[in-house]
């Protein structure tokens, strides 16, 4: 089922609200459980008009959105570095090109005419998108999929997965740059293995079991607490997310007597609505 343009615009009002699953700043950023809480309300909004709405419908489409913008952007970024005159500055075809600004503070996007290969954010994608860092430092932002199948930034460097470098260096190289030689490889290993083995007091059988009983006791109630601040977080609901939706919009109106013309219009429509609902008590 494809996007209509209103089911589009609706999408990237509600992502824009949700400002921890695009800025690498946001202190919920790397927080799984809310990032899958704003999808999911995301989501519920959607239904209204997109019934098969799904998570990953929800994020494969954002993603592919990102993307283009991206692409449109670092033509119009291109063109003004070319020295070009205003009348042939390039212009942006994308109709969806200004709502999407809002990622402009947290995307770095790369010249065309740049020497350096440029990490692709998607794989059905062309176009690159480099999760913005201080130039002064060394980030690699690393990503995995879930059991859903949906791609969301790790909390800690997996052993395996996607990643994204702020440069070319590797954060593993040496400081020297050089990598050890074969030979001097083989001495150490000669060295170590010719080593005396240090030896070590053997503990009591009955000293061994307390200590893993210890452990299995803290591990228990490390996970019992766990558990139960999971069960305490308050997911979002669909009239959450649409209330969030409306107080943003309001915010965007700059005269205070549409202003207060809109805010009248939205508390009478809840107010017959009320009123006509006979499930209300």
């Amino acid at each position: 089922m494809s996007w209509s343009n209103e089911q589009t615009s609706l999408l990237i009002e509600l992502y824009e609200t949700y400002k921890c699953l695009y800025a690498i700043k946001h202190p919920d950023y790397h927080n799984k459980h809310k990032r899958s809480a704003a999808i999911k309300a995301i989501v519920e909004a959607l239904k209204v008009g997109r019934p098969t709405a799904t998570e990953q419908d929800v994020q494969k489409k954002f993603l592919g959105l990102r993307t283009t913008y991206a692409h449109e952007r670092r033509k119009v970024l291109d063109s003004l570095r070319s020295g070009m005159g205003e009348d042939e500055v390039y212009r942006p075809t994308l109709w969806y090109y200004d709502k999407m600004s809002f990622l402009n503070d947290h995307l770095q996007i790369r010249s065309s005419r740049s020497s350096h290969p440029i990490t692709e954010f998607a794989v059905t994608e062309e176009e690159a998108l480099v999760v913005q860092a201080p130039p002064s430092e060394e980030t690699t932002m690393y990503y995995e999929i879930g059991e859903d199948g949906v791609l969301s930034p790790a909390s800690e460097r997996p052993e395996s997965g996607l990643s994204v470098h702020s440069n070319l260096t590797h954060p593993e190289s040496t400081h020297s740059g050089e990598i050890p030689s074969t030979s001097a490889a083989k001495k150490r290993q000669a060295s170590d293995s010719n080593a005396t083995p240090k030896r070590f007091k053997k503990k009591s059988d009955t000293s061994e079991i307390e200590a893993l009983q210890k452990v299995s006791d803290n591990l228990s109630n490390l996970s019992a607490a766990l558990q139960s601040s999971s069960k305490n977080v308050e997911q979002p609901t669909a009239d959450d997310i649409m209330g969030q939706f409306v107080a943003s919009q309001f915010k965007k109106i700059k005269n205070e007597d549409i202003k207060q013309d809109v805010y009248f219009e939205i508390h009478k429509l809840l107010r017959d609505a009320i009123k006509k609902d006979t499930t209300y008590i």
